[in-house]
């Protein structure tokens, strides 16, 4: 009467068994992953090659955000040798790409971002990689300079017509004259108009040379502006000496910079195809 019971019992008491035990199989099937899951990735190894030329170089490396990557202080790798080798070592959890920068003695070239594999091989990158040159360019020295313009004092000298204008300049917004020769540097009443002359030249100091520029425009005022060899001509904003000034007083144009003299062959020039002493943007 009662083995039905006793057979429902153990059949329950073999399903619990069975099942206990493919939990268990099931467990250590997914070990293994688990495991792997939390191992970490290998870095990546990079090898520079053929960069001969830039021997005693440093190597920085450089993530996605801009961050430097560290090296060990110990470590002479990161410098390119004497057979154009260097290396670097990249964790993945330090960089997803990186940027390689080759800081030489007078240039400064990159890599594009190259991915961060992490897969423990070496990555080879060749001096060619290094095709971005980004070398910081110092700034060209100015030398700030006034040009200083007046009704010349026909009594300081008789020799010189009477409504000749002077000019002179200041630098580094020092008034003194820098020469005792006003004949080369006045425009007089047989100048003609709408034509742009030229003043000696003055020494400046530290290589910088310029010279004043003055056209006398057809109501009687009198242009001016710098000239510096190889250069763009400079006019400054405050730029007239108009007709109806009488005084004697030195009247100064705003501040402009000048550089040191260039090379250009072919640099702006006033009174190119100018017939009222008009030239391009005031400065």
């Amino acid at each position: 009467m009662h083995q039905p019971l006793l057979d429902t019992s153990a059949r329950r008491w073999l399903l619990g068994v069975a099942l206990l035990a493919g939990l268990a199989a099931l467990i250590v099937s997914f070990a293994p992953s688990i495991d792997a899951q939390n191992q970490p990735r290998p870095p990546q190894w990079f090898w520079g090659v053929d960069a001969d030329a830039y021997a005693g170089a440093t190597i920085k490396a450089i993530n996605q955000n801009g961050v430097e990557l560290s090296i060990d202080e110990d470590e002479d790798n990161a410098v390119v040798s004497a057979q154009g080798e260097w290396s670097y070592v990249i964790d993945t959890d330090e960089a997803s790409r990186v940027t390689f920068r080759l800081i030489g003695s007078d240039v400064t070239l990159e890599t594009s971002p190259i991915t961060v594999v992490g897969d423990g091989e070496f990555t080879e990158v060749s001096i060619a990689d290094f095709r971005h040159d980004v070398t910081a360019v110092e700034p060209e020295a100015t030398l700030p300079v006034q040009i200083r313009a007046r009704v010349y004092p026909s009594s300081e000298n008789p020799a010189i017509p009477f409504r000749s204008i002077e000019f002179n300049l200041s630098v580094d917004g020092v008034p003194e004259a820098l020469n005792d020769n006003p004949r080369e540097r006045t425009i007089r009443p047989n100048h003609a108009s709408g034509r742009w002359y030229r003043s000696n030249w003055f020494d400046l100091g530290d290589g910088f040379r310029a010279a004043i520029i003055a056209c006398k425009d057809q109501s009687g005022g009198v242009r001016f502006g710098v000239r510096v060899d190889g250069r763009d001509d400079i006019i400054p904003r405050l730029n007239l000496l108009p007709a109806s000034r009488t005084s004697t007083r030195w009247a100064v144009s705003n501040e402009v910079d000048i550089m040191q003299p260039g090379n250009d062959a072919n640099p702006s020039r006033a009174g190119r195809g100018d017939d009222n002493c008009r030239f391009g943007k005031d400065n």
